[in-house]
Protein backbone atom coordinates (compact mmCIF):
# COMPACT_ATOMS: atom_id res chain seq x y z
CA UNK A 1 0.00 0.00 0.00
CA UNK A 2 1.31 3.46 -0.91
CA UNK A 3 2.50 5.76 2.11
CA UNK A 4 2.08 9.35 1.89
CA UNK A 5 2.92 12.62 4.26
CA UNK A 6 -0.35 14.63 5.38
CA UNK A 7 -0.18 17.66 7.64
CA UNK A 8 -2.24 17.23 10.45
CA UNK A 9 -4.16 20.39 9.76
CA UNK A 10 -5.52 18.05 6.67
CA UNK A 11 -6.54 15.50 8.91
CA UNK A 12 -10.13 15.66 10.46
CA UNK A 13 -11.69 12.71 11.90
CA UNK A 14 -13.50 11.08 8.69
CA UNK A 15 -11.25 12.42 6.18
CA UNK A 16 -8.10 13.80 4.75
CA UNK A 17 -7.61 16.32 2.32
CA UNK A 18 -3.60 15.87 0.04
CA UNK A 19 -2.74 18.86 -1.76
CA UNK A 20 0.42 20.25 -3.32
CA UNK A 21 3.28 17.97 -4.12
CA UNK A 22 1.91 14.89 -2.38
CA UNK A 23 -1.37 15.30 -4.42
CA UNK A 24 0.78 15.71 -7.53
CA UNK A 25 2.48 12.28 -6.38
CA UNK A 26 -0.37 10.53 -5.94
CA UNK A 27 -2.70 11.42 -8.59
CA UNK A 28 -0.40 12.06 -11.88
CA UNK A 29 2.64 10.00 -10.90
CA UNK A 30 0.97 6.60 -9.34
CA UNK A 31 -2.30 7.24 -10.81
CA UNK A 32 -4.40 6.98 -7.76
CA UNK A 33 -8.07 6.80 -8.55
CA UNK A 34 -11.52 6.95 -6.34
CA UNK A 35 -11.40 3.47 -4.44
CA UNK A 36 -7.98 3.00 -4.17
CA UNK A 37 -6.45 2.40 -0.83
CA UNK A 38 -3.50 4.35 0.61
CA UNK A 39 -1.64 4.95 3.60
CA UNK A 40 -0.86 8.38 5.41
CA UNK A 41 1.00 9.45 8.23
CA UNK A 42 1.10 12.75 9.79
CA UNK A 43 4.88 13.33 10.95
CA UNK A 44 4.06 13.59 15.04
CA UNK A 45 3.29 9.47 15.43
CA UNK A 46 -0.18 8.32 13.98
CA UNK A 47 -1.17 6.56 10.53
CA UNK A 48 -4.59 6.51 8.83
CA UNK A 49 -5.64 3.77 6.29
CA UNK A 50 -8.11 5.45 4.02
CA UNK A 51 -9.89 4.91 0.79
CA UNK A 52 -9.42 7.89 -2.05
CA UNK A 53 -13.45 9.17 -3.09
CA UNK A 54 -12.26 11.86 -5.28
CA UNK A 55 -8.97 12.65 -7.07
CA UNK A 56 -7.91 15.77 -8.87
CA UNK A 57 -4.52 17.07 -10.41
CA UNK A 58 -4.21 19.64 -7.31
CA UNK A 59 -6.25 17.54 -4.56
CA UNK A 60 -6.78 14.10 -3.00
CA UNK A 61 -10.00 13.54 -0.79
CA UNK A 62 -9.97 10.32 0.63
CA UNK A 63 -12.06 8.73 3.99
CA UNK A 64 -10.20 7.37 6.72
CA UNK A 65 -11.23 3.67 7.43
CA UNK A 66 -9.05 2.75 10.05
CA UNK A 67 -6.08 4.13 12.14
CA UNK A 68 -3.76 1.69 13.80
CA UNK A 69 -1.23 1.79 16.57
CA UNK A 70 2.08 3.15 14.95
CA UNK A 71 5.36 1.15 15.96
CA UNK A 72 7.01 3.14 18.88
CA UNK A 73 9.88 5.55 17.96
CA UNK A 74 13.06 4.46 19.51
CA UNK A 75 13.49 4.19 23.08
CA UNK A 76 16.45 6.37 22.99
CA UNK A 77 16.14 10.16 21.30
CA UNK A 78 19.44 10.53 19.48
CA UNK A 79 20.34 14.09 18.85
CA UNK A 80 23.12 14.28 16.03
CA UNK A 81 24.98 17.47 15.83
CA UNK A 82 27.05 16.81 12.23
CA UNK A 83 29.82 18.75 11.53
CA UNK A 84 29.16 20.07 8.23
CA UNK A 85 31.04 18.30 5.04
CA UNK A 86 31.53 19.00 1.73
CA UNK A 87 28.88 18.09 -1.19
CA UNK A 88 25.92 16.19 -0.38
CA UNK A 89 27.48 14.28 2.68
CA UNK A 90 25.11 15.68 5.01
CA UNK A 91 22.08 15.04 3.05
CA UNK A 92 22.78 11.39 3.11
CA UNK A 93 23.89 11.40 6.67
CA UNK A 94 19.70 12.97 6.85
CA UNK A 95 18.49 10.01 5.00
CA UNK A 96 20.52 7.51 6.64
CA UNK A 97 20.13 8.46 9.81
CA UNK A 98 16.13 9.11 9.80
CA UNK A 99 16.12 5.37 8.45
CA UNK A 100 17.95 4.30 11.54
CA UNK A 101 16.17 6.56 14.03
CA UNK A 102 17.86 10.04 14.24
CA UNK A 103 15.34 12.38 16.41
CA UNK A 104 16.71 15.46 15.38
CA UNK A 105 19.74 16.61 13.36
CA UNK A 106 21.87 19.78 13.76
CA UNK A 107 24.45 20.84 11.47
CA UNK A 108 27.61 22.28 13.01
CA UNK A 109 30.48 24.65 11.93
CA UNK A 110 33.99 24.07 13.43
CA UNK A 111 37.49 24.84 13.27
CA UNK A 112 37.79 22.70 10.63
CA UNK A 113 34.56 23.00 8.50
CA UNK A 114 36.15 23.47 4.99
CA UNK A 115 32.43 24.94 3.97
CA UNK A 116 30.86 28.26 4.66
CA UNK A 117 27.15 29.09 5.28
CA UNK A 118 25.37 28.43 2.04
CA UNK A 119 22.84 31.54 1.28
CA UNK A 120 19.30 30.86 1.10
CA UNK A 121 19.18 28.84 4.38
CA UNK A 122 15.09 28.86 4.17
CA UNK A 123 15.31 27.19 0.69
CA UNK A 124 18.24 24.37 2.28
CA UNK A 125 16.16 23.80 5.48
CA UNK A 126 13.31 22.75 3.15
CA UNK A 127 14.98 20.80 1.31
CA UNK A 128 16.03 18.71 4.35
CA UNK A 129 13.26 18.28 6.03
CA UNK A 130 11.82 16.93 2.51
CA UNK A 131 14.87 14.72 2.58
CA UNK A 132 13.74 13.31 5.79
CA UNK A 133 10.01 13.02 5.38
CA UNK A 134 10.66 10.73 2.19
CA UNK A 135 13.00 9.03 4.27
CA UNK A 136 10.22 8.53 6.99
CA UNK A 137 7.55 7.08 4.50
CA UNK A 138 10.04 4.33 2.84
CA UNK A 139 11.22 3.08 6.23
CA UNK A 140 7.72 3.24 7.93
CA UNK A 141 8.88 5.97 10.60
CA UNK A 142 5.49 7.87 12.25
CA UNK A 143 7.73 10.88 13.65
CA UNK A 144 9.66 13.29 11.28
CA UNK A 145 12.96 14.51 12.71
CA UNK A 146 13.76 17.79 13.40
CA UNK A 147 16.24 19.80 11.24
CA UNK A 148 17.81 22.65 12.62
CA UNK A 149 20.16 25.47 10.71
CA UNK A 150 23.31 25.78 11.07
CA UNK A 151 24.92 26.26 14.87
CA UNK A 152 28.19 27.55 15.36
CA UNK A 153 30.44 24.67 17.78
CA UNK A 154 29.99 26.94 20.81
CA UNK A 155 26.23 27.64 20.30
CA UNK A 156 25.38 23.78 20.18
CA UNK A 157 27.26 23.40 23.26
CA UNK A 158 25.48 26.24 24.80
CA UNK A 159 22.44 24.87 23.93
CA UNK A 160 23.05 21.47 25.51
CA UNK A 161 19.82 20.97 27.90
CA UNK A 162 20.75 19.08 31.21
CA UNK A 163 20.32 15.35 31.59
CA UNK A 164 20.80 13.03 29.04
CA UNK A 165 24.45 11.99 28.21
CA UNK A 166 26.43 13.52 25.32
CA UNK A 167 29.69 12.24 23.76
CA UNK A 168 31.70 13.67 21.00
CA UNK A 169 33.65 11.44 19.14
CA UNK A 170 37.52 12.32 18.51
CA UNK A 171 40.10 10.41 17.27
CA UNK A 172 42.66 11.15 19.46
CA UNK A 173 41.01 10.11 22.65
CA UNK A 174 42.71 7.27 24.32
CA UNK A 175 41.33 6.33 27.55
CA UNK A 176 37.47 5.77 26.50
CA UNK A 177 36.40 4.02 23.66
CA UNK A 178 32.72 4.08 22.52
CA UNK A 179 32.34 0.51 23.24
CA UNK A 180 33.44 0.74 26.86
CA UNK A 181 30.89 4.22 27.15
CA UNK A 182 28.09 2.28 26.01
CA UNK A 183 28.76 -0.37 28.62
CA UNK A 184 29.50 1.68 31.58
CA UNK A 185 26.34 4.12 31.39
CA UNK A 186 23.69 1.63 30.04
CA UNK A 187 22.26 1.14 33.50
CA UNK A 188 22.33 5.23 33.59
CA UNK A 189 20.46 5.57 30.64
CA UNK A 190 17.77 2.44 30.91
CA UNK A 191 17.25 3.97 34.39
CA UNK A 192 15.42 7.41 32.97
CA UNK A 193 12.45 7.66 31.40
CA UNK A 194 13.70 10.65 29.20
CA UNK A 195 16.26 8.97 27.44
CA UNK A 196 18.59 11.65 25.66
CA UNK A 197 21.95 11.16 23.74
CA UNK A 198 23.46 13.84 22.04
CA UNK A 199 26.07 12.78 19.60
CA UNK A 200 29.05 15.02 18.15
CA UNK A 201 30.74 14.40 15.09
CA UNK A 202 33.44 16.43 13.08
CA UNK A 203 33.92 17.49 9.70
CA UNK A 204 36.39 16.30 7.53
CA UNK A 205 39.63 16.66 9.62
CA UNK A 206 38.16 15.89 12.99
CA UNK A 207 37.90 18.33 16.06
CA UNK A 208 40.96 20.23 17.27
CA UNK A 209 42.18 19.64 20.47
CA UNK A 210 40.50 23.49 21.49
CA UNK A 211 36.56 22.36 20.52
CA UNK A 212 37.74 18.80 22.62
CA UNK A 213 37.98 20.69 25.49
CA UNK A 214 35.70 22.88 25.40
CA UNK A 215 33.22 19.91 25.18
CA UNK A 216 34.62 18.47 28.32
CA UNK A 217 33.84 21.62 30.00
CA UNK A 218 30.25 21.23 28.88
CA UNK A 219 30.04 17.91 30.64
CA UNK A 220 30.23 16.20 26.81
CA UNK A 221 32.29 12.64 26.92
CA UNK A 222 34.92 12.60 24.81
CA UNK A 223 35.30 8.67 23.00
CA UNK A 224 36.98 6.97 20.46
CA UNK A 225 35.39 3.78 17.59
CA UNK A 226 39.30 2.82 17.36
CA UNK A 227 42.03 2.65 15.42
CA UNK A 228 40.63 2.97 12.10
CA UNK A 229 39.79 6.53 10.73
CA UNK A 230 36.03 6.71 9.24
CA UNK A 231 34.75 9.13 6.87
CA UNK A 232 32.46 12.06 8.80
CA UNK A 233 29.12 10.70 7.32
CA UNK A 234 30.47 6.96 8.06
CA UNK A 235 31.13 7.73 11.98
CA UNK A 236 27.67 9.09 12.08
CA UNK A 237 25.45 6.53 11.06
CA UNK A 238 28.03 3.76 12.70
CA UNK A 239 27.70 5.87 16.39
CA UNK A 240 23.86 5.72 16.18
CA UNK A 241 23.80 2.14 15.06
CA UNK A 242 25.75 1.24 18.31
CA UNK A 243 23.77 3.17 20.76
CA UNK A 244 20.55 2.20 19.60
CA UNK A 245 21.43 -1.30 19.29
CA UNK A 246 23.29 -1.60 22.89
CA UNK A 247 20.68 0.93 25.24
CA UNK A 248 17.34 0.75 23.15
CA UNK A 249 15.09 -0.92 25.57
Amino acid sequence: MSRFYVSPKSISSTEIIITGQEAVHVGRVLRKKAGHRIEVFDGRGRKYKAIIKEATRKRIIAEIIDSPRVEPEPGVRVHLFQGMTKGFKFEFVLQKGTEIGVSRFTPILTERTVIKPPSGMEKRLSRWQRIVREACKQSGRGKIPRVDGFLLFKQALSGLRPGGINIILWEKERATTLKSLLKEHKEEILGVKDKRVGIFIGPEGGFTQKEVSLAREKGVIPATLGHRILRAETAALVVVSLILYEWEA
